[in-house]
């Protein structure tokens, strides 16, 4: 019998990046989220896409 589950991502998200925010940068990126209508990881994957992957 074949194996049953979610089918495997072309791109898998198996990477993690782990920062320390002080509490003004904590708080202004979870209100950028919340006014966004977005998560916190959204927010800064879309921060990395604008400031960093559309540069090269």
């Amino acid at each position: 019998m074949a194996k049953m589950g979610r089918p495997k991502s072309e791109k898998p998200l198996d990477k993690r990046v782990t920062i320390r925010l002080n509490e003004e940068e904590f708080t202004i990126l979870v209100e950028y989220a919340q006014n966004h209508d977005i998560t916190v990881t959204q927010a800064v994957k879309s921060c990395i896409q604008e400031k960093i992957l559309n540069r090269c």
